[in-house]
């Protein structure tokens, strides 16, 4: 999902198309990866497992809200993708530590605060030789 900020069009000077804009760009851009990730062509575990993945788009100022507003009750920005609660939020982390972690706080954080969905913390591949976690060849290649 994209949480995208709504415009207010008298205290910044936006126009309201450049917020309809956004929106489109947001649906286009989860509705083309998802239809990747179906085909196989990202994460191909996923496509064999043919779970149903859904997209959504929500307009609110605060992106850890949204999340939770939109998974556990099916909120979005126009009928952008989801139908319905969701079962499970899934989301990546930058895996941010030390003073980064402290200026920009933590969106997965406080989504796992404040949800009672389960929620999946996936950390990009990048990520997994700075970990201390040993990856068998197994794992590796279902990411």
């Amino acid at each position: 999902m994209r949480v995208v900020k709504p415009v207010i069009p008298d205290r910044e000077g936006k126009d309201p198309e450049e917020h309809e804009h956004f929106l489109y760009k947001a649906k286009r851009y989860l509705s083309s990866t998802v239809e990747q990730m179906c085909a196989g062509l990202v994460a191909p575990a996923l496509a064999n497992l043919r779970l149903p993945v859904t997209w959504s788009v929500a307009i609110d100022t605060d992106v850890a809200e949204g999340i939770v507003r939109v998974a556990e009750n099916g909120e979005d920005a126009e009928g952008a993708g989801v139908f319905g609660r969701c079962d499970v939020i899934a989301m990546a982390t930058h895996g941010r530590g030390g003073v980064q972690r402290w200026a920009m706080g933590s969106i997965t954080e406080r989504v796992l605060s404040a949800t009672k969905l389960p929620l999946l913390i996936v950390r990009p591949p990048d990520m997994l030789d700075k970990s201390k976690v040993l990856w068998d060849a197994a794992a590796l290649s279902a990411i």
